[in-house]
């Protein structure tokens, strides 16, 4: 059971060790462990890792507002500033991904397209970690928001999501609001903005707004109409695993454990995925549905970011757990 703070996921994002961060702000390794798991950490303490991690100490004990990709704000951190789109098209003329992404992704993504690894790894705004197989790859379009289209295939491209939330913490509250689960880990607020944004305002306030005609039906039917396109994409977005073999075919996949997620493909993601590995086996819900996959005909695989991360905390937590 992890802790319901952040320290882990934004410790593991600053690609640091716990020895590290604990030696970066003055506490023994142990005493910045029992803090990832929940202990009580002290108020300059908090103050420095917010510094150490380049975060709020608001996002680092879970209890910020939504966070949504902001405009033309050079201020807000790289990772929360939306660039616009890429627009990924293959040498197996299967269908263009399309992706919208941040300033920081944009910057890494240009940067990794110099290197030689197998697959080379994107995170979208909207909840995607997305490995691409470089030799798959027939040429990349970057979009800004200030262009009036996603590249030269124009109006033939799949628009991506505008739910655009760079915070894992509130695509872990999306998935439980479209799951319909709330095991009270998340402030109030929070889980019923984000409910609204989803489901629309609750009954009560419709009918305000109707009685004083601030809204008129028509419009009420119209987002009445909107909610189930949403809370599908929401779904898909929170919950499933794409992949496109070539040429084009795309497949998704429920996999319920989030630790199988990163098991399966924690290779891929960080660079270390060599052709000679073979076959990947993918366990989907255990015994009952499983798969073989190809990574070397993959054109892309994506994954929910937010689950890939939790996995990810989970392996090294059970390592912790083993060291003791």
């Amino acid at each position: 059971m992890l802790a319901s703070n952040r320290l882990r996921e934004y410790r593991l994002g600053a690609d640091m060790t716990q020895a590290e961060a604990a030696l970066a702000v003055r506490v023994t390794q142990p005493t910045y462990q029992r803090w990832e798991t929940g202990g009580k950490v002290p108020a300059g303490k908090l103050a420095a890792l917010a510094k150490l991690f380049n975060a709020t100490q608001e996002r680092l004990l879970g209890i910020n507002p939504p966070i949504k990709a902001v405009f033309y704000d050079n201020g807000a951190p790289d990772d929360q500033q939306y660039y616009g789109e890429v627009s990924i098209h293959f040498v197996s003329g299967g269908a263009p991904l399309v992706l919208s992404i941040s300033e920081k992704a944009r910057m890494q993504f240009s940067e990794a397209m110099m290197e030689t690894s197998y697959f080379i790894p994107i995170r979208s705004l909207t909840n995607q970690l997305v490995a691409i197989r470089r030799d798959a790859i027939a040429d990349i379009y970057f979009c800004s928001e200030a262009y009036d289209d996603f590249g030269p295939e124009h109006k033939t491209y799949e628009f991506p999501s505008s739910l655009r939330y760079p915070d894992n913490r509130d695509w872990e509250i999306i998935e439980s609001i479209v799951c319909d689960f709330d095991d009270g880990k998340y402030d109030a607020e929070s889980v019923a903005q984000l409910t609204r944004t989803l489901c629309g305002p609750p009954d009560d306030v419709i009918e305000q707004d109707l009685a004083a005609g601030r809204v008129s039906i028509a419009q009420v039917e119209e987002m009445k109409r909107k909610v189930p396109l949403v809370l599908d994409e929401a779904e898909n977005l929170a919950l499933l695993c794409v992949y496109q073999i070539s040429p084009g075919k795309r497949r998704k996949i429920f996999i319920d454990s989030d630790r199988n997620i990163y098991d399966a493909f924690s290779d891929i993601y960080s660079g270390e995925y060599m052709p000679s590995y073979g076959s990947k086996y993918v366990e989907g819900v255990g015994y009952h549905h499983y798969l073989f996959m190809n990574p070397t005909v993959l054109d892309f695989i994506s994954v929910p970011t937010h689950k890939y991360q939790m996995g990810m905390a989970q392996a090294e937590a059970a390592g912790d757990e083993d060291d003791e």
